[in-house]
């Protein structure tokens, strides 16, 4: 178990040397939880970035995943924050991030920082830094109101403590006096609060919040696609061989929250206008049912979105595991050295709703022990394209899941890691 902690511990020096430009907004220096060989304990850790950081930073673990590291979930419910949570491979070690590119958590005045117009993100020269203390203490105390934090809470009376400390020790008066009216009166008022607006508008670049149709739509598209809050499906998603099948049975005997497993393909195959076109218009095509299947995507993908989207209206407290996801309904040519999104791949901005996808990764040489039915050069593109695919649309829900173990340890892994 301590080699899956280290091994964790190892991804965070990594994080820590990589080429992304992020800024952590508060909290102990991850570069302390590394030297002391400990994971952070404080919740999650607040990093602020540009888009382009947080897409290369998850293009890296994702590759990890692949080399048997780790696993990660990705989840994001809006376009400024992504939480990114690395796991262990037993699944029972995790770290959690909070990939903020907008900041809005501001009081008194509608107010954005836009890590894209941030100068320090542009001229500093270490994967990770911090703002001054002044600028995090300030950013902070917004963050309290915004969230209506208590302020007699024991984190934030811990996190209050360290501030006034960095304080004293660097002689800043003027902060120390905040600090310790908050400590003893227990609010933040008013004049506290302007005060500190005002201070981030002379050191940082805020500005109005854009107001357009375009933002009226996406935050309704946005809405429109976000699934229940209870994982009622879960997608385990992988190539042919993967071991969706074997995984999915595993977790169904073991896990009493789980109700059932399903074939992904019934999710259309089922339906009479499905049934309708296979008798009737199949013949005529001269097609196998597979090739007829991905002819057919853009009716199948509907079909498929449909009764997810009817099912998820009807309550239930236990999961079911479906072995496709809705994205794989659409990828043409999957066992081929060329597989490739269908030009219907627009639909998915559509219709379709986002629950949780888990992708397993598995390493060639196990993949050819089981079938032999992704080429070579096709399995890393399919998985790729999987990936790119569901970065791409929103909100996301994505589990990198490194299935290169036996179905009972998976199974294990998995059930540490699956939202409850």
């Amino acid at each position: 178990m301590r080699s899956f902690h280290r091994q964790l511990i190892a991804s965070l020096s990594r994080i820590l040397a990589g080429p992304w430009r992020f800024v952590q907004l508060r909290g102990t220096p991850l570069e302390q939880y590394v030297h002391r060989n400990l994971l952070p304990d404080e919740g999650d850790v607040d990093l602020f970035g540009t888009e382009s950081s947080v897409t290369e930073l998850l293009e890296s673990i994702s590759q990890w995943c692949d080399a048997g590291e780790l696993h990660f979930l990705v989840e994001r419910n809006g376009p400024d924050k992504t939480r990114l949570t690395l796991f262990s491979l037993d699944g029972c070690h995790r770290v959690q991030f909070d990939l903020w590119v907008r900041l809005r958590q501001f009081v008194g005045q509608s107010r954005v920082l836009d890590s894209s117009d941030c100068i320090q993100l542009r001229n500093q020269t270490v994967a990770v830094a911090r703002f001054s203390l002044p600028v995090e203490f300030n950013l902070y105390i917004h963050h309290l109101k915004y969230k209506r934090r208590k302020l007699n809470s024991a984190s934030v009376q811990q996190r209050l403590g360290a501030f006034l400390a960095q304080a004293d020790k660097g002689e800043i008066l003027d902060l120390t006096d905040r600090i310790q009216s908050i400590l003893k009166t227990g609010e933040l008022s008013d004049d506290l609060l302007t005060t500190s607006l005002h201070e981030l508008r002379n050191q940082l670049p805020l500005h109005q919040p854009e107001r357009s149709a375009k933002k009226l739509w996406s935050r309704i598209s946005w809405a429109w696609h976000r699934p229940p809050r209870h994982h009622r499906f879960v997608f385990i998603a992988g190539c042919d061989g993967a071991g969706k099948t074997s995984l999915s049975q595993e977790l169904v005997t073991r896990n009493p929250q789980i109700r059932t497993s399903m074939t992904g393909k019934h999710l259309y195959r089922k339906s009479l206008f499905y049934k309708f076109l296979v008798t009737f218009v199949r013949p005529l095509m001269f097609s196998s049912r597979e090739r007829f299947d991905e002819i057919m995507a853009p009716v199948a993908y509907t079909l498929a979105s449909l009764r997810l989207r009817v099912s998820s209206w009807i309550p239930k407290s236990k999961q079911t595991l479906i072995d496709r996801c809705l994205v794989d309904f659409l990828i043409t040519d999957r066992k081929t050295d060329t597989p490739r999104l269908a030009h219907c791949g627009w639909l998915m901005q559509w219709i379709g709703i986002r629950y949780l996808v888990v992708h397993l990764r598995v390493p060639e040489e196990r993949l050819r022990e089981r079938k032999v039915e992704m080429t070579s050069a096709g399995l890393p593109r399919w998985n790729k394209l999987l990936y790119a695919t569901l970065m791409s649309i929103g909100p996301v829900r994505y589990l990198g899941f490194f299935n290169g173990g036996t179905p009972g340890e998976s199974a294990t892994a998995l059930e540490n890691i699956l939202p409850k």
